[in-house]
């Protein structure tokens, strides 16, 4: 038996690009888990990048099938609610200029607004911006 400490065949098993940390999936699946169970989706702006990633719990959320909305930000913004989005826009704002100031959001800013559910009713989400 080889422990997980030795080195294979002059390389950590830990570095090599076979190894996989069981620990680290088993967390990442009940993190997962407690996500789905809660209904919390999770979605990430690059703004480099204009692009836009989402959890599988996001898309559940809003009856669409994962990666339905691609990866441009435009497919966000097009399952906004109309009024909602001068408001969101100005919170968006808020939140680059804190982060232009600093280099993170200074404090979480909670955004409340509807988006179009795959059947067409609207439905009430809570965002929670912050830098990461």
């Amino acid at each position: 038996m080889v422990d997980a400490n030795e080195k294979a065949g002059g390389q950590d098993l830990e570095t090599s690009p076979d190894f996989i940390d069981t620990e680290s999936v088993i967390a990442g699946n009940r993190w997962q888990a407690a996500l789905d169970t809660a209904g919390i989706g999770i979605w990430e702006i690059d703004l480099a990048k204009n692009r836009c990633s989402y959890s599988d719990t996001f898309f559940k959320l809003l009856g669409r099938m994962p990666g339905s909305l691609g990866t441009e930000v435009d497919g966000w913004h097009d399952l906004v609610h109309p009024d909602d989005w001068p408001r969101i826009q100005q919170t968006f704002l808020t939140s680059l200029s804190d982060f232009a100031k600093s280099g993170e959001i200074q404090r979480p800013i909670d955004w409340i607004y509807r988006m179009r559910h795959a059947d067409g009713r609207w439905l009430w989400l809570l965002s929670r911006t912050t830098s990461a």
